[in-house]
């Protein structure tokens, strides 16, 4: 059955006429108003597609032939029934893109080159070309069911007006609607009432039917229960809106999800520990005030703590810019490029290096932003091969009080003895039982040799709440800042992070410093009134600028003969790298031999490189035959990290003139 009506309207020697009709269904869609010389039609393989439960774009369901997609071939005729000639274009939309998306037809032949490939593209809108009066769009099924919607509209040729056909595709899912499965998460982390940090976090709790679809709202019921469930002694709470609109708090709630996400509010009361929240949908009605009868849940923990400091961990970037700052004459000068690095034309010879500590509470959560953490170093007195010389392994640190004690300690002798203001490292967590005890603390009087004491009574070492004395077997080191230092003190963000820089002269690159952080950690149960200080040590050397430069000397080197050969390591600026253990091999010796310090072949240097950067070597080469050129020249190679360098190895022998430097 179809109407007709027709209004005439005579204005101002105007006439303006407008046409109404309707009528039709099934899967075809056309419409082209009168005055239009054209019409769109819409003819799909099938307007029902069961849902691609992998997603939009899946390769599991997004090839040509996927039961995932339907055809759709688009139609555009004169009114006389001729199909529009030539190629134009016709502009497509989808809504909603969460059910279907929609491709075209590839450029290429298939299969096409990427750039041709617009099969694989999916689109919420965009052109399709109609060619002869036929084009084709591909729309394919997404991971969520529901019905979608496709436009397809045109410029008529002739009026110029718009015309529009659109048709309907239904994804069909494999489930009726109700609760499938519940997910659940919380936000950041949460703290006791009084600390000073956040006591209230999200929680979340995501409801999908078996179609993974979200489920829909509910209309005047809750469907979502939260619950505390453990502790049994938790004094924490929830707070939520229910589906009336009221706020309801307490260990157990009910609310609603809005487009299948329901959220509550986590808030700690003054009992650390970890608190589990369980989340419950009812499977059988989607309604939990009636009574849950057929539950599916997820259950989330929540970790309240003091954000007292309890462990610190020392870190640091690398050596590679920017965690190294070359320190300037003067910030007016433009920064010149040598490789990667941006080098200043203007350096003043000494480096500032990042260094930062990590501290989290006893319940692992980051430490509260704003705590003070100290930073400090020693460096000295060291022997010329960089060992420290006050510091042994079988140090006797008091529990509880400020003794400390060393079987195989020389406090007044070695290295030219200890003092009051020295710094003790004491390497506790070396030592299994003992983390307790890492510590750095000023010496106040240097008592003998094997005896001292110390400022800051050492902690208790009682983290299992008993204390234990495992006797003189902590290492431990004596000494003071004389070459670099560092900047203390600094302070925690929001993540526990506390960054500062350990400043050196380039003259000691290599020698290695010992780095602590400390702060102030929590009162222990069985010490109440003592303060636990929260110590971390760490050794490093002071490092220069990457990237490192190897030099070889001689260069090349004579062969078939025993010489003497040094190797030189330079960081960025020039500045010699001390203590630096190279790699060696011998290359494309053919049937020759060789050997540095004695070992064939390859393997370790023996020796560390000096304040020079340098170190000394005897290699002694036989039956080097002499080299065409070319990628088999017989060679020496040293390694130190990802720094390389090779010296050429000639044949000869007999005399040889060298010369320092090559």
């Amino acid at each position: 059955m179809k109407a007709l009506c027709k209004t005439f309207l005579l204005l101002l020697a105007s006439v303006t006429l407008t046409s109404c009709g309707g009528g039709g269904g099934g899967s075809n869609s056309a419409f082209g108003p009168p005055g239009n010389d054209t019409t769109l039609s819409l003819s799909a393989t099938t307007t029902t597609l069961p849902i691609c439960q992998f997603g939009a774009g899946a390769s599991e369901c997004n090839f040509f032939g996927s039961p995932f997609i339907s055809e759709v071939t688009v139609t555009w005729r004169h009114k006389d029934g001729q199909l529009v000639t030539g190629t134009s274009p016709v502009n497509v939309s989808v809504t909603p893109t969460t059910v279907i998306t929609f491709s075209t037809l590839n450029k290429g032949p298939p299969p096409a080159p990427p750039a041709l490939d617009q099969f694989h593209t999916l689109l919420g809108s965009g052109p399709v070309d109609v060619t002869g009066g036929v084009g084709t769009i591909f729309v394919h099924a997404n991971n969520v069911p529901g019905s979608g919607v496709l436009s397809v509209t045109a410029i008529d040729p002739i009026s110029k007006q718009t015309i529009t056909a659109q048709l309907t595709i239904t994804v069909a899912g494999a489930a009726t609607g109700l609760p499938s499965s519940v997910t659940a998460t919380s936000g950041g982390p949460v703290y006791i009432s009084g600390s000073n940090g956040p006591q209230s976090t999200i929680i979340t709790a995501i409801v999908r039917d078996g179609s993974h679809a979200l489920v829909a709202n509910p209309s005047g019921f809750d469907n979502v229960q939260f619950q505390i469930v453990g502790p049994a002694n938790s004094d924490a709470r929830l707070v939520g809106i229910n589906a009336a609109g009221q706020q309801v708090s307490g260990t157990t709630i009910a609310t609603v999800t809005h487009s299948g996400i329901a959220t509550v509010t986590f808030q700690s009361g003054t009992q650390q520990g970890p608190v589990q929240v369980k989340v419950t949908a009812d499977r059988a009605d989607n309604n939990v005030d009636n009574g849950i009868s057929d539950p599916v849940s997820a259950t989330v923990t929540v970790t309240v703590s003091d954000g007292r400091l309890f462990s610190l961990t020392l870190t640091s970037p690398g050596s590679n810019a920017p965690a190294i700052l070359i320190n300037r004459v003067s910030t007016g000068v433009t920064l010149i490029n040598q490789g990667t690095t941006p080098l200043p034309p203007d350096p003043n010879a000494t480096y500032s290096f990042t260094v930062s500590a990590i501290g989290t509470d006893r319940q692992g959560n980051p430490v509260l932003p704003g705590t003070q953490i100290l930073f400090g170093s020693i460096d000295s007195p060291v022997d010329a091969a960089g060992n420290y010389l006050i510091s042994g392994v079988h140090g006797d640190p008091q529990e509880g009080g400020t003794s400390f004690t060393a079987t195989d300690g020389h406090f007044k002798t070695a290295g030219g003895g200890a003092g009051p203001g020295d710094t003790l490292l004491v390497f506790g967590k070396l030592v299994v039982g003992n983390s307790d005890l890492e510590s750095a603390d000023r010496v106040t009087s240097v008592l003998s040799e094997q005896s001292l004491t110390v400022a800051t009574p050492f902690n208790w070492n009682d983290t299992t709440g008993v204390s234990v004395n495992y006797g003189p077997v902590l290492p431990y080191i004596i000494g003071r800042a004389q070459i670099g230092n560092i900047t203390s003190p600094a302070f925690t963000n929001s993540v526990g992070v506390a960054s500062t820089t350990l400043n050196y002269p380039v003259s000691a690159l290599g020698h290695v410093t010992a780095i602590w952080a400390q702060g102030d950690g929590t009162n222990t149960a069985t010490h109440p009134g003592s303060t636990d200080v929260v110590t971390d040590i760490d050794l490093a050397a002071f490092p220069g600028v990457a990237p490192a430069k190897i030099v070889i000397s001689p260069n090349p080197i004579p062969g078939n003969i025993t010489i003497g050969v040094t190797a030189c390591i330079f960081d960025a600026l020039g500045s010699p790298l001390s203590g630096v253990t190279f790699q060696f091999s011998f290359v494309n010796l053919g049937v020759g031999s060789g050997t540095l310090d004695g070992i064939n072949g390859a393997g370790t240097v023996p020796q560390a490189t000096d304040a020079s950067g340098c170190v000394n070597t005897t290699v002694k080469t036989n039956g080097i035959a002499s080299s065409s050129g070319g990628t088999d020249v017989p060679g020496l190679t040293f390694t130190a990290g990802s720094a390389t360098a090779t010296a050429p190895i000639t044949a000869g022998g007999g005399l040889a003139l060298l010369a320092k430097p090559s």
